[in-house]
């Protein structure tokens, strides 16, 4: 008789990481860091410290929501902005928290360089190669992941990682929508994190005024919207990079006016059209959506800022309009009528008359 072959076990994240003791890692934060990835990150460098292993977390894009600007102010996090000057040399690998993909800009600083590992609840993404990796859609954070691994590691000490165990809580907490969409995982890891939060951080960074600009960009949006059934389609106009998050609280505003539940919200931000994607609806999938409604998405792809059932992000190159955004205020205008003519075409191509996605 024939013996069976053995199939060898997937290795844990810890295993992969034991690999590189005594070594330098990067974790490398996709999009403007959200409190997801942010937290997801904290908690990856203790792991990795606990195992001897030197990490260092890396962004290129501003963090600009005030709640993120509170979370890393008011918990001292103290992350290294992207710059050619930094040396890539020094790291063994790179990790992927909240993300299967980084940044154009690391991926060209990290070419040749191995892929560690991944942790992420986003659905799967085409390519995705690394030593290890946890893709779980179970769960509605990649910090409630993570949380999970320091229960079971038994990591977190109430005195020493209290800032931790709050970032996380407030990843869970903000990618769940205020728990309105969280699961029972998620459930279980914030009671597991309550243990060791600091409850009073947590209030400081969760009640963050809104700017003015952001403000604004709100009004804007709602003042600029266009409906055709129950989708909803609007522009801020042009945006400075450090209100980017205006794009998304203006898309979740939007998104409680009465008879809509799919809404789409944009604006010029540099040299790129960057979006922002909400639904309700229990048929439209945004990746899905965005994809099959701009084609020609640049390099970024789409759920740059995140991509869930119900939200995702995306970025379009200005392409040949680049030059009037540099220009005086009569070309900028141009910029935003041609810009607002080449969206709402792409909009209605996609959406039905009746409101309801064309097939």
């Amino acid at each position: 008789m024939a013996s069976k072959k053995k199939t060898s076990k997937p290795a844990s994240l810890m295993d992969t990481l034991k690999q590189y003791e005594g070594q330098k890692l990067l974790i490398a934060l996709r999009g403007a860091p959200d409190p997801d990835s942010i937290s997801s990150a904290l908690a990856h460098q203790l792991i990795a410290e606990s195992l001897g292993i030197e990490s260092e977390v890396a962004y290129s894009e501003d963090i600009s929501h005030q709640e993120n600007r509170a979370l890393v102010k008011i918990l001292g996090i103290d992350f290294k902005k992207y710059s050619e000057d930094m040396d890539f040399d020094e790291y063994a690998g790179y990790c992927l928290v909240d993300s299967q993909h980084s940044d154009e800009v690391f991926e060209n600083a990290l070419e040749g360089t191995p892929l560690v590992s991944v942790m992420d609840h986003h659905d799967r993404e085409e390519g995705l190669e690394s030593k290890f990796a946890e893709i779980n859609t179970e769960v509605g954070a990649a910090a409630t992941l993570y949380a999970e691994k320091l229960k079971e590691l038994d990591l977190l000490d109430s005195e020493t990682h209290s800032d931790i165990a709050t970032a996380l809580m407030h990843g869970i907490r903000t990618d769940t929508d205020n728990l309105t969409n969280a699961k029972e995982r998620d459930f279980e890891a914030m009671g597991y994190l309550a243990k060791y939060a600091d409850t009073t951080k947590l209030r400081q960074i969760s009640i963050q005024p809104i700017s003015p600009r952001t403000m604004d960009a709100i009004a804007e949006a709602a003042k600029n919207r266009k409906t055709e059934g129950n989708y909803l389609i609007s522009s801020v106009g042009i945006l400075d990079k450090s209100e980017r998050d205006a794009l998304p609280q203006a898309a979740d505003f939007l998104l409680r006016r009465a008879g809509i539940d799919t809404v789409l919200v944009y604006g010029i931000i540099e040299d790129k059209i960057q979006g922002s994607f909400r639904t309700t609806s229990d048929t439209v999938r945004p990746a899905e959506f965005l994809e099959e409604t701009f084609p020609d998405v640049a390099e970024e792809g789409i759920g740059s800022f995140g991509g869930r059932y119900d939200k995702g992000g995306f970025s379009l190159s200005l392409g040949i309009f680049d030059d009037l955004n540099n220009g005086d205020e009569n070309e900028r205008k141009l910029l935003t009528q041609a810009v607002d003519k080449y969206m709402m075409k792409k909009f209605y191509k996609a959406v039905g008359s009746n409101g309801e996605k064309k097939s």
